[in-house]
């Protein structure tokens, strides 16, 4: 009886700290999406324009037009994130907007996404553009996965 009740408490104690690793992990591109935040504009634009170089073997041409989009965008994330931040401290995030403000933040978001799928476009040559289509779908279905994970691991 003393052996049984051993094994099971080493058993209960293995089987808790293996479900608790697994909702503290975090893969290598979550970190380096964190390190991107910190960074200033420039520095992450150009970090991104490297990575897609590597990817998509861009021209010097291809990867300064790029940059130039990578800049822009990232100036545009900081400038949300300090909205953001502003709000929180006045204590405004917990308020719910109305369906009008979400359908037109969505809106504007599907629209910023278009135009750029749009620049690229232009930018990049055919092969390069379903190469570079790929790896966003494959990082926004990531995304998908990472928030579904992270809604099941708070319950």
């Amino acid at each position: 009886m003393k052996r049984l009740l051993i094994w099971a408490l080493i058993l209960s104690t293995i089987s808790l700290s293996a479900q608790q690793d697994g909702r503290n992990k975090r893969g290598p591109e979550d970190r380096g999406m964190r390190m991107i935040k910190d960074l200033s504009a420039e520095e992450a634009a150009t970090l991104k324009t490297k990575r897609m170089t590597l990817d998509l073997d861009l021209t010097e041409n291809q990867k300064n037009k790029i940059y130039q989009i990578h800049l822009k965008n990232a100036e545009d994330r900081k400038a949300r994130f300090a909205e953001m931040q502003k709000k929180r401290e006045a204590g405004e995030k917990g308020k719910q907007g109305n369906q009008g403000d979400t359908y037109q933040k969505l809106n504007e978001r599907l629209d910023k996404q278009i135009a750029h799928k749009k620049e690229m476009k232009q930018i990049l040559d055919e092969d390069q553009f379903k190469r570079w289509e790929r790896g966003a779908k494959r990082a926004q279905h990531k995304k998908i996965k990472s928030k579904k994970r992270s809604k099941r691991s708070r319950r």
